[in-house]
């Protein structure tokens, strides 16, 4: 980022503290001695305070950070500075904001206090030295936000925010933010003593209001200071030009900030030079691609927060950072407006990965469809004849469906890499010798094979073809709800296809109130729409949202009805799942066997809800831990659909997905590995590895290599794994929750307890959150937490999460295997920790007993 922003080092005494450095420090002074710390060296002084890296060695033994007032500039004034920072560090309770540990007043009178030592850098060298993208800098901008919010909440205003007042470190991989120096904080409550000398803090980043004598000060302020750190972290620049701040007086400055209006952080990227292009390869894209993610929303967030008059800004640091979350969600932000267009138009958000030379690979595509889109209004425009409006209906969805529907991710992204290979075959030197000419070929074909182009076309086809299809859509037939919904149904199922649930959400809700609007609730439209609404919502982890829909259809479909006979098979097979989903394996198991008996005896032996079904059973058996009989159902299933589906039709590739899995479970992993690397190959060609099948195939892959004890392999593919379903599903989906919760079983089991333990712990943190405190994927993490604190010799701390654990089991009549599990592992905790006659008592009492412990 821009380096001359008049941040002069006069106010960095508690970055250098938190970050270990060591410029101008000072030699240690009589006064650090100080009980129960022992100084190792000074770390930097400031313009109020010197600051000093120390081991406390009571009552426990760690390293701390102590600032004490500097005794040259001792007076009234930095006293009560200081005073202030430390009583607002007290105050605060929250993970963006450095703990404040204790604090007093040494022998000669001298405030001082002790707070959390962290070895983190500032945010913009954070950021630029790990290459955080787009996505994850908005990200970390808004934990800052919710620090700063918390802030607020306590009262107090923070007044100097900049990149150097917020250190960045990574715990487990994941950017975790700081927020320290609150050395001029005042109270929102009176900041009445602090207007005088509004202007302290830094100008680069100082809102227009704080160099006005007197000036009231609250909360926007600090937005103010957040915005300008949002354009740095966009664009690498703030809102105003340097110079603007540099020997100006504090009364002119107000005025020309007053007059200036900030431009968008999209017009600071016009022109293409080495530095914007270096600037969004930092952010891993594209310099067009970066500059077209920036038009719109995030240059409406960006000058808003940093508008010059503050009624025009974001109330507070909350409101900010809700706008930011909108926008990673595709939801509309509320810098926007609230206009109709806007709003449907933010449905879909880009996700592409854009490569300038494959856009050539997809012109074609959107000159057919813009074609098709302008055709169709015209279709639209000249048949308005009742009689008429059937078929042309059907023309033009039809039409729509063979532009979208007949795009083949993997043709279109093997034909890339084609061209590739063969505009690289053109550029070698015709005089270049053999060796030189091979040497070349093996490092494009290095390099290619790191791609996946399957994956890579589905972001070119987002990017470039169904984003411009729904705004055409949008614009063309908005006030045509019935061709709209069916318009947009065939941009949600392509969306469906390569698994981009977080796009195809947003539209089949708003495909439901298409429908709802046109035909009505009762409609087998309108309840198709829910179906597809339910199945995307149960993907995303929202299971209460889900059921909802379920209810809606159940209560809704005709039983008498021949047209929704699939429709009704459909959900029932839909209620079983959410029954397995939600953790109800008996109920589960007999919607199941009800659903079979209807499948055959209304729709055969080989029909689509039949073979599935069967599915369903072999599923709900697996997970009561009866394997044989899971892998009879599923071989039935197997052998049903094969010579009826195709092997890219979910009946087909299911079945074998759960016969790998159940062969892998039965000990048979040679024939199991063979299985699943069959279907994952047909899943990631055909559909990206992105696909929620193509990860569950992985993952089966994985689980195999573990059981083969090939630990290496099996950890580096769990990884990957964990790694797409956070894209794919999100970072705290359920889905997404079980995936690390397999990589954590992968790494105790390759005798890794330690970084098994803090997966197993995020993972029951976050599914008492997400579903409740007796979940049965909760209870699963909090038992894996056991046996890794059992491998750790944690024998206590074991023993109260496996008896939690055992108590929640017990009191559901279907604890089944896990809950004798569960009391072989508190045995095994007791005879750990030496309790051999209690470890006994555990393994001997009938399992209606429950033994002390």
């Amino acid at each position: 980022m821009n380096n001359d922003r008049s941040d002069d080092s006069s106010r960095d005494d508690a970055t250098q503290v938190l970050s270990g450095a060591e410029n101008s420090a000072p030699e240690q002074d009589a006064e650090l001695n100080l009980p129960g710390y022992q100084i190792i060296r000074p770390l930097g002084s400031g313009g109020m305070g010197q600051v000093f890296l120390a081991r406390q060695t009571e009552p426990v033994d760690r390293e701390v950070a102590i600032k004490l007032i500097r005794k040259q500039i001792r007076n009234p004034i930095t006293e009560v500075r200081f005073l202030v920072e430390r009583q607002a560090l007290a105050q605060m309770h929250h993970p963006a904001i450095a703990q404040i540990y204790d604090a007093g007043t040494n022998p000669d009178g001298f405030p001082y206090f002790v707070m959390e030592y962290v070895r983190g850098q500032p945010l913009d060298s954070f950021c630029k030295e790990h290459r955080l993208s787009l996505r994850e800098r908005l990200e970390l901008f808004i934990r800052i936000c919710q620090g700063i919010s918390h802030a607020h909440q306590k009262g107090m205003i923070h007044r100097d925010l900049k990149p150097a007042n917020v250190l960045v470190s990574m715990i487990d991989g994941v950017p975790a933010p700081k927020i320290i120096d609150f050395g001029i904080a005042t109270t929102a409550a009176s900041p009445s003593e602090h207007q005088a000398e509004s202007s302290a803090g830094t100008p680069f980043y100082m809102s227009p209001e704080l160099f006005e004598e007197g000036a009231p000060i609250d909360t926007r302020s600090d937005v103010y200071s957040l915005g300008v750190m949002l354009y740095e972290l966009l664009v690498d620049r703030g809102p105003h030009d340097p110079d603007l701040f540099r020997d100006t007086e504090s009364s002119m400055l107000r005025q020309r900030l007053t007059e200036r209006h900030p431009p968008r952080p999209s017009d600071l990227l016009k022109t293409e030079t080495a530095d914007s292009v270096d600037l969004a390869g930092h952010r891993r894209m594209g310099l067009p691609r970066l500059r077209r993610r920036l038009q719109g929303d995030l240059d409406a967030i960006a000058t808003r927060a940093v508008h010059p008059d503050r009624e025009a800004r974001y109330a507070g640091a909350v409101e900010l950072a809700e706008d930011i979350r909108a926008w990673l969600d595709g939801r509309p932000v509320r810098a926007m407006g609230d206009s109709r267009g806007y709003r449907l138009r933010r449905f879909l958000t880009r996700h592409a990965w854009s490569v300038s030379a494959a856009a050539i690979v997809a012109i074609s595509l959107v000159v057919g469809l813009t074609l098709a889109v302008i055709g169709m209004t015209e279709a639209r425009q000249q048949q308005r004849l009742a009689e008429e409006r059937t078929q042309e209906l059907e023309r033009m969805t039809g039409f729509q469906r063979s532009m979208l529907g007949d795009i083949d991710p993997r043709l279109l992204g093997e034909g890339f890499v084609e061209r590739l290979r063969s505009q690289f075959e053109q550029s070698f030197d015709p005089r270049a010798d053999a060796d030189t000419v091979q040497a070349g070929r093996e490092a494009f074909e290095l390099a290619v094979g790191r791609i996946n182009p399957t994956d890579m076309a589905q972001d070119l086809i987002d990017e470039f073809v169904l984003e411009r299809a729904v705004e055409s859509i949008e614009r063309d037939f908005s006030d045509d709800p019935h061709l709209q919904a069916a318009l947009f149904e065939t941009v949600r199922d392509v969306y469906n296809s390569a698994g981009m649930i977080e796009l195809s959400l947003p539209l089949a809700g708003r495909i439901v109130d298409l429908r709802l609007e046109a035909l009505g609730p009762d409609h087998t439209r309108t309840l198709e729409a829910r179906q597809e609404l339910y199945r995307l919502l149960s993907r995303s982890g929202q299971y209460e949202a889900a059921s909802a829909q379920l209810d809606e259809i159940e209560a809704r479909m005709d039983p008498d009805d021949p047209g929704q006979l699939d429709l009704r098979h459909d959900t029932w097979d839909s209620r079983a799942n959410l029954l397995i989903d939600t953790g109800h394996p008996e109920a589960a198991l007999e919607t199941a066997r009800a659903n079979l008996e209807r499948a055959e005896a209304e729709l055969g032996p080989h029909h689509e809800y039949t073979v599935r079904a069967l599915n369903t059973l072999g599923y709900v058996q697996a997970l009561s831990g009866n394997l044989e009989a899971a892998l009879d159902w599923f071989q039935q299933s197997l052998e049903r659909a094969r010579g009826h589906f195709d092997e890219t039709e979910n009946a087909y590739y299911s079945a074998m997905l759960n016969v790998g899995a159940a062969l892998s479970g039965l000990g048979r992993h040679e024939e199991a590995l063979a299985v699943e690397t069959e279907v994952y190959e047909i899943l990631s060609t055909h559909f990206g590895r992105r696909n929620p099948s193509s990860i569950r195939a992985m993952n089966n892959i994985a689980a195999t290599l573990l059981d083969l004890e090939r630990f290496d392999e099996a950890i580096a593919q769990f990884s990957e794994i964990y790694r797409l379903g956070r894209e794919t599903y999100g970072r705290h989906n359920p889905t997404t929750l079980r995936l690390q919760m397999n990589l954590g079983n992968a790494l105790l089991r390759s005798n890794r307890p330690d970084e098994a333990l803090r997966h197993f712990e995020e993972v029951a943190r976050w599914q008492e959150q997400l579903q409740s405190v007796d979940h049965p994927d909760r209870l699963w993490a909090l038992e894996m937490a056991a046996r890794a604190q059992l491998e750790l010799g944690r024998h206590e701390q074991a023993l109260e999460n496996a008896l939690f654990v055992h108590e929640r089991r017990q009191a559901e009549s279907e604890g089944g295997n896990d809950l004798q599990e569960t009391r072989e592992l508190i045995a095994e905790i007791h005879a750990g920790a030496g309790r051999t006659e209690e470890a006994e008592r555990w393994r001997a009492a009938p399992e209606a007993a429950t033994p002390g412990t």
